[in-house]
């Protein structure tokens, strides 16, 4: 039997530099001094483009280490989206950029180009398979253990198809998964847990086991990567990556992937999709609606070509999983780091001509000024205090700037609807003074 033996991080950007050095400290270099004073190991690897940049900043001597490990054919390296976005959540045209910005760094820092795709927190829709043909990609690894109903899909590597393409699927073995997941909740401890990979890699049966352990996971119980030693030390002969088992093997067995949020990398609690738990979480719904709202005011300026490409890098970073994953990020910096990127946004935007970003205009003569959100399908207006005065106002908070992982400082600036009398009389006083600035409602047009 045949074994790929892989380990990932999916730290969001934004997280403290204490949360990289403790992934580096105890996991990262043992790991890999274990692949690299034996040149039969391989290892299937993938960091997020954040830490990766990390890395090449603050401990350059790690991406020569995983340069050398390339070179010699020992590790294979798994792209994914840049800044760890959702890709199925992102608009389709975006994609592609995501894909090969991590790509480009992988291939230009430790020359070899990815041939595999990891989807960040295995969140999949079938959506994403023309994305690997389209992105010169080969494969995606992930687990397909389905939590939206609790089932394992397939075992063995298949091909799944949509739109007319093919993606190879290499499925990650679940019962390691669940192991770490337990050893992270505490309900494991860690020599249990380090009995229980070994008694399992040593009843592998099969033709090919694929074992991807979560590194951000085991970083909860210190001296947890010894089990890669242990794993090496009864399988590492039949080690293999996931090209040279192409190479070697002819797949023809065919499985249709549903969309879904596979692994144990994060609770989906009740939810049954990726777009229910944001539904029902408003800080996520509310960032989520923020993003896209930044997105169609650029699309409705077709000026300043410059300004635009900025922008968009911009929106790239502020897409970034800080936006999804409460559970997992709660940490101030990373929700500082979402939010920070979308302030430059619109602050960018203000400057540019003919932007429907808020204007002031005292709407309701209090002699206090309230903002005013134009955009294509819809207008909003705000108190200075951040209340929504509309009777139909889809507004995310523009003007929390506080920069912390609470529900900000306005958290009424959400979906709402007034049915009262004032509410509808200052709705059609706001859609008046649009398109009448001028008078300030004093005229009778």
């Amino acid at each position: 039997m045949k074994y790929i033996i892989g380990a990932y991080s999916q730290l969001p950007p934004g997280s403290p530099a204490e949360e990289y050095e403790a992934l580096l400290a105890g996991q990262l270099k043992p790991l890999l001094t274990t692949v690299y004073r034996n040149n039969g190991f391989k290892l299937l690897f993938r960091l997020g483009l954040a830490t990766f940049e990390y890395i090449e900043q603050n401990h350059p001597e790690i991406n020569m280490l995983i340069n050398d490990l390339c070179r010699k054919g020992q590790m294979e390296i798994l792209t994914s989206g840049s800044y760890e976005a959702l890709l199925s959540l992102i608009p389709t045209h975006e994609r592609p950029s995501q894909i090969e910005k991590t790509t480009t760094f992988i291939r230009k820092n430790f020359s070899r180009r990815p041939r595999g795709l990891w989807l960040y927190n295995q969140v999949f829709n079938p959506s994403v398979v023309p994305l690997i043909s389209l992105s010169g990609l080969d494969y995606i690894v992930i687990s397909t253990y389905n939590q939206t109903n609790g089932t394992v899909e397939e075992t063995k590597p298949f091909y799944t198809a949509e739109m007319g393409r093919e993606a190879l699927v290499f499925p990650v073995d679940d019962r390691y998964s669940a192991l770490v997941q337990d050893l992270y909740k505490g309900s494991l401890s860690q020599e249990k847990f380090i009995s229980e990979v070994t008694k399992r890699a040593r009843e592998g049966s099969g033709v090919l086991g694929t074992i991807m352990l979560n590194l951000d996971q085991m970083m909860a119980a210190p001296g947890s990567s010894d089990v890669f030693g242990l794993l090496y030390e009864i399988v590492g002969k039949n080690c293999t990556l996931p090209n040279i088992y192409i190479q070697e093997n002819e797949i023809t067995k065919t499985h249709y992937l549903p969309a879904g949020i596979y692994g144990r990398d994060f609770n989906i609690g009740k939810a049954t999709s990726i777009n229910q738990l944001i539904y029902d979480t408003p800080m996520l719904s509310r960032n989520y609606a923020l993003v896209n709202m930044l997105k169609e005011v650029l699309k409705e300026n077709k000026k300043n070509l410059d300004d635009r490409k900025n922008i968009e890098s911009l929106l790239m970073k502020a897409s970034s999983s800080g936006l999804y994953f409460p559970d997992e990020c709660r940490i101030p910096s990373v929700m500082r780091y979402s939010n920070r990127y979308a302030v430059e946004v619109e602050s960018l935007l203000a400057h540019m001509p003919v932007t429907p970003l808020p204007e002031e205009r005292d709407l309701d003569f209090d002699r206090c000024e309230e903002f005013i959100i134009a955009g294509r399908s819809n207008i909003a207006h705000l108190s200075r205090k951040g209340a929504v005065l509309s009777s139909f106002a889809f507004v995310p908070a523009l003007f929390d700037m506080a920069f912390h992982s609470g529900d900000g400082l306005f958290a009424d600036t959400q979906v709402e609807r007034t049915d009262d009398r004032r509410g509808n009389r200052l709705g059609n006083r706001a859609r008046h003074n649009r398109l009448c600035v001028d008078c300030h409602g004093s005229c009778c047009c």
